[in-house]
């Protein structure tokens, strides 16, 4: 049995690459823009004093959010609604999906985070992503809640009309939402 232990490397968002210093590990999901500012972090350890810069190339939207890892060693960067899972000992990337997503949700007591685009979520949890779930709306979703295991909202159907759905956190299964019949 592998034991985690926390790191203690720290993380923030930058305003813009620094105008001095090392240059910055390129993060790209497709392998353009490497050299194009996006989303730039900054990762140090205190115990090492070490640190280093990453620039993250952007999605497809303007959500950019930073957030400790639920295994507690590795780092969430979402840069323009395109996840990217870094070691920050190691600065390696250990998974990267998305692109679109719009929100993100923490579920202490699951150890989870529920990433939402505008049709669908997607969860990450310790040992990586655990579940996706099907489309949930048209084109849309709002007024997200977390109410114990239910993550609840309303999804926009194909009526123009915004229905309330409750998605289990635990395993991606929802009721409600849009019907999408295609």
């Amino acid at each position: 049995m592998i034991k985690m232990v926390e790191s203690d490397w720290k993380f923030k968002i930058l305003e813009g690459l620094p105008a001095t210093g090392d240059l910055p590990i390129q993060f790209s999901a497709t392998g353009m823009g490497m050299h194009s500012e996006g989303l730039v972090s900054k990762f140090w350890s205190e115990s090492s004093n070490e640190s280093w810069i990453g620039n993250f190339q952007r999605g497809l939207n303007l959500f950019d959010h930073a957030v400790q890892h639920p295994n507690l060693v590795d780092i969430i960067i979402v840069a323009g609604g395109d996840v990217y899972i870094v070691n920050p000992e190691r600065r390696t990337l250990q998974d990267n999906f998305g692109g679109d997503f719009e929100t993100i949700t923490a579920v202490p007591d699951q150890s989870l985070y529920i990433f939402g685009t505008s049709i669908a979520f997607e969860a990450v949890g310790p040992k990586g992503r655990t579940w996706r779930s099907a489309r949930i709306a048209l084109d849309g979703i709002r007024s997200l809640n977390l109410e114990g295991s239910d993550l609840t909202g309303e999804a926009y159907n194909q009526d123009d009309q915004w229905i309330p759905f409750s998605l289990d956190v635990v395993s991606g299964e929802f009721t409600g939402g849009a019907d999408i019949w295609w």
